[in-house]
């Protein structure tokens, strides 16, 4: 769950952000920074070691992760505790892989692991409980942003839309509740935010109309459009 929130984080920011570079600089020692540099400069990747050879800390993150992974398909943070897997932890594992193949590779376990997870929240419709077709949790379907570690359906749908998924039935209910938040104006209202602590302020107010929202909104409804 963590490297899913960190990545996000990292996402938001954007990759070459002057603000996370200088984030990243305060937070690593100046050892370490100095060894970032040089050890780049040398072909050195963080996720596989030096040239190419042995395990860095992203692959070792990731293979964590997969083995951490519950029968049915998704991630609690509490595994192997519980046995059941959570929205939250899942969305924020899934777009940490997803990111983690962009960047470093992919492989056919972390892909086959991302599937198994995509389709624990299909087989839920992205917010019904399986076992009797209600509603899991009335704060996934309430649009938060920044969402922090916090699940809700337009989360999931942006990140199978980022997935390149292809559409079907079992998005449609999610995909539903999506248009009919849009205001008269054409926007989306912010109905929730975990902005605390951020590095940086968050100009938007919950209850009023937002960018964010709007913006995930939009990229979700042409995707399903495209279908």
């Amino acid at each position: 769950m963590l490297i899913g929130c960190l990545i996000w984080i990292r996402r938001l920011a954007g990759r070459r952000c002057a603000i996370s570079r200088t984030l990243l600089r305060r937070r690593l020692p100046r050892r370490a920074r100095v060894f970032r540099t040089r050890g780049l400069a040398r072909g050195f990747s963080p996720a596989r070691g030096r040239t190419g050879r042995g395990i860095g800390p992203a692959e070792s993150l990731a293979r964590l992760l997969l083995s951490d992974q519950v029968e049915d398909g998704g991630w609690n943070c509490e595994a192997p505790k519980s046995t059941r897997s959570s929205f939250h932890s899942t969305i924020c594992v899934l777009e940490g892989l997803l990111e983690y193949e962009r960047a470093i590779g992919g492989s056919l376990e972390i892909t086959a692991a991302r599937r198994r997870g995509e389709e624990y929240l299909l087989e839920r419709g992205l917010f019904r409980r399986r076992s009797t077709g209600q509603v899991a949790n009335a704060e996934f379907l309430k649009f938060a942003f920044p969402p922090r570690y916090h699940y809700d359906v337009l989360r999931a749908l942006d990140y199978f839309r980022e997935a390149g998924a292809q559409p079907d039935a079992r998005f449609s209910d999610a995909v539903h509740i999506v248009e009919s938040r849009r205001q008269a104006d054409g926007r989306w209202v912010l109905e929730g935010a975990y902005d605390e602590a951020l590095a940086i302020p968050f100009s938007e107010s919950v209850g009023e109309p937002s960018g964010w929202i709007t913006l995930r909104a939009l990229r979700v409804l042409r995707w399903w459009e495209r279908r």
